[in-house]
């Protein structure tokens, strides 16, 4: 399957799982066309200052790979910076965040595979 760059769904989401600030989602392929195996491949552009909140995924991991900018990420109270080229995986059950703490936006992709729920901590 291939999706033109015209046919990817951007949105804006504020706060996301308890956290500040807004980020540009730019759904890469969702759910469904990934049939159903994994929940989430989406570029993310964090603005300065954004924050994810602490949360767990429960039956499904969470990768980041860096595009551009400085984030840090990792279990809340042991976060870790993160640059271009670097990737974290954060497996199920494994409490974790994401914050652009620059005054430069990043960018990353995020896939969560598995389908399974999210908790905010």
């Amino acid at each position: 399957m291939v999706k033109k760059k015209k046919a990817q769904v951007s949105s804006l989401r504020e706060d996301v799982c308890g956290g500040t600030g807004r980020a540009e989602v730019l759904e890469l392929f969702s759910q469904e066309e990934m049939n159903g195996k994994a929940r989430m491949f989406k570029r993310i552009i964090l603005q300065p200052g954004t924050t994810f909140g602490a949360h767990i995924h429960h039956d499904e991991i969470e990768l980041y790979y860096i595009l551009s900018g400085e984030v840090v990420t990792g279990e809340p109270g042991k976060g870790e910076v993160l640059h271009e080229g670097d990737v974290t995986c954060t497996r199920e059950e494994e409490a974790h965040f994401l914050r652009n703490e620059t005054a430069e936006t990043a960018e990353l992709i995020a896939i969560i595979l598995g389908v399974g729920t999210v908790e905010n901590i």
